[in-house]
């Protein structure tokens, strides 16, 4: 067994002068003394405008600045953005071999590549269902991630989840959040796939409102609704035999 380091850049509020440089010097200390202790690996996300977690735009720069201060864990792009507007091929190739090179042939790469993925799970095993779960609104500007979930993976059909408690976008407290008819028109427009249901993210919500949400999206959306956590999850596997018929045989009896 193997263990490693992966840093996602937690910085919630209130914010103070100095806590983004403390942020990333205590991180590099920690990359030393896992280096010291004998981990393997130290992983950096990379995100852009984000407010309060995965404060790593350039995660290049703090990866050569573990290089210089370790000796033999292995440091890691989890994931590189690779697509073309944000981070060129060429210039992610160049960069990479650098980090190689001043790290003495420690580093990592990893991209997020979907399709390979979801290929081999399907030659290799052969299931009925492969769930791929995502995270983010595709309208959200922050998560280019579901772009590639949706494009990478082309599901037969999604299922939705909708935050009815919140008012605004997380990390963006200007941009309202959106409705789930315009989010399931934006992913139905961008790949070629259905919402064949929605889930209840049931933050700030009492019980009787998730009951009362529930009721109000299945009639407003004409698809089924449920909460995967204080609902039954006999509701998710209806929904998806519901949506795929011949997964009903499939089912064991009282499940769906």
């Amino acid at each position: 067994m193997r263990f490693g380091v992966f840093y996602a850049w937690q910085l919630p509020r209130p914010w103070a002068d100095g806590d983004e440089h403390r942020l990333f010097k205590d991180a590099l200390d920690q990359v030393k003394l896992a280096d010291r202790l004998g981990f393997d690996y130290a992983w950096d996300v990379e995100h852009h405008f984000l407010a309060e977690s995965s404060h790593s735009s350039a995660p290049e720069v703090f990866l050569a600045a573990a290089a210089s201060a370790t000796t033999r864990i292995r440091l890691g792009h989890g994931i590189r953005q690779v697509i073309p507007n944000y981070n060129h091929p060429a210039r992610t190739a160049e960069g990479v071999a650098s980090l190689d090179l001043v790290s003495n042939g420690r580093a990592q790469f990893g991209i997020g590549e979907m399709e390979g993925v979801v290929l081999d799970a399907f030659r290799s095993a052969s299931p009925d269902v492969i769930i791929v779960e995502g995270q983010g609104a595709l309208s959200h500007p922050a998560y280019i991630s579901s772009t590639i979930v949706l494009r990478g993976s082309r599901p037969d059909g999604v299922i939705l989840q909708h935050a009815p408690g919140r008012t605004v976008l997380s990390d963006f407290p200007d941009v309202a959040m959106p409705t789930p008819d315009s989010e399931i028109a934006l992913i139905q427009a961008f790949a070629d796939t259905t919402v064949i249901g929605m889930t209840i993210n049931h933050e700030r919500l009492s019980d009787d409102e998730i009951s009362a949400a529930i009721v109000e999206f299945q009639r407003r959306l004409s698809i089924p609704v449920t909460d995967a956590l204080t609902r039954p999850v006999e509701d998710l596997v209806t929904m998806v035999v519901t949506a795929f018929p011949t997964l009903r045989p499939l089912v064991p009896a009282g499940t769906g």
